[in-house]
């Protein structure tokens, strides 16, 4: 019997000397958006490369990004998933938001047009500028809201409608409750059959390599040109620096996998990965200022 205890106390401690620790990487929005998959991907292969972590994926939608980032900051173990968001939302509410300097820059991941679309409406030719419109966003803050509010100056009686998600904003589109959506090309895609087809009335950025018409040369503000949507990921700086190199390291080589792009070419998100590890601080701040400035051109309803 005293054998057969000591055993059990030799195999209860290889256990515990071989546990793995949890690391959350934390999603901004809605589970259901496309850019979640990314994170799903990203877990499954952080998880095949390594044995020390246990990477699992949440989400915290709520607040245009501050939920998620305020958790983040909170919660030791874990990783926030996001997007120009994370700059715009506290330069647009800063006394409602989380302050940026808290973070730094993880892993920035790739960048992908932003979409208007419409069920309604084929062309904008096919609108007016004193018409009465509905636009749906993924809350207020964030890229989506802030591409909207420039539509909006052509459109002034437009209401921007916000939603938890991108993806409860093209259920909205879909289903009528909206005249137009602003998203990513795959979410649309997804919903057009024979008999119901949404279009693609324009796309930020200014690669005309993606196959549809760009925003700014159809008579919409030219700065939409500058406005395609960085997908990355950020820590909080109190991660001991250690850990916080050890993941970065885990979560690049995850991410050059194929499962992974594959994702991000489904919403054809350009990979940054000609950035280099010593330039990603620099990314960073180039972001916050460049949204910084695209905040202080729109002006918000109190």
């Amino acid at each position: 019997m005293k054998k057969i205890l000591m055993l059990l106390i030799g195999l209860l401690g290889i256990n515990v000397g071989q546990a793995r620790e949890t690391v959350t990487i934390v999603y901004a929005f809605g589970a259901g958006d496309s850019i979640a998959n990314y994170y799903r991907a990203l877990v499954v292969e952080a998880n095949r490369v390594q044995n020390k972590y246990v990477f699992v994926f949440d989400t915290k939608p709520g607040a245009g990004n501050a939920l998620a980032a305020r958790y983040v900051k909170n919660t030791p173990n874990t990783i926030l998933g996001t997007s120009p968001a994370f700059f715009i939302r506290p330069a647009l509410y800063p006394s409602e938001s989380y302050n940026i300097e808290d973070f730094r820059s993880l892993l920035p991941q790739c960048e992908s047009p932003i979409a208007v679309s419409s069920l309604k409406f084929q062309s904008w030719n096919d609108t007016i500028p004193n018409g009465k419109y509905t636009i749906g966003v993924s809350g207020l803050g964030v890229a989506t809201h802030l591409v909207a509010l420039q539509i909006q100056t052509k459109f002034p009686n437009m209401v921007i409608v916000p939603y938890r998600s991108t993806s409860d904003a093209s259920l909205g589109l879909a289903s009528g409750d909206i005249d137009f959506h602003v998203g990513f090309i795959s979410q649309v895609e997804s919903w057009n059959r024979a008999d119901r087809k949404i279009t693609v009335l324009g796309i930020t950025g200014t690669n005309y390599s993606h196959g549809y018409p760009l925003l700014h040369t159809q008579g919409l503000p030219t700065i939409l040109g500058e406005m395609d949507l960085a997908t990355h990921m950020v820590a909080p700086k109190s991660m001991p620096n250690e850990k916080f190199l050890e993941l970065r390291t885990i979560l690049r080589q995850a991410e050059n996998t194929i499962s992974v792009r594959e994702f991000y070419k489904f919403d054809k998100c350009v990979p940054l990965s000609g950035l280099l590890e010593n330039q990603f601080d620099s990314w960073f701040q180039r972001q916050n200022q460049r949204y910084k400035k695209l905040a202080e051109l729109v002006k918000l309803d109190k």
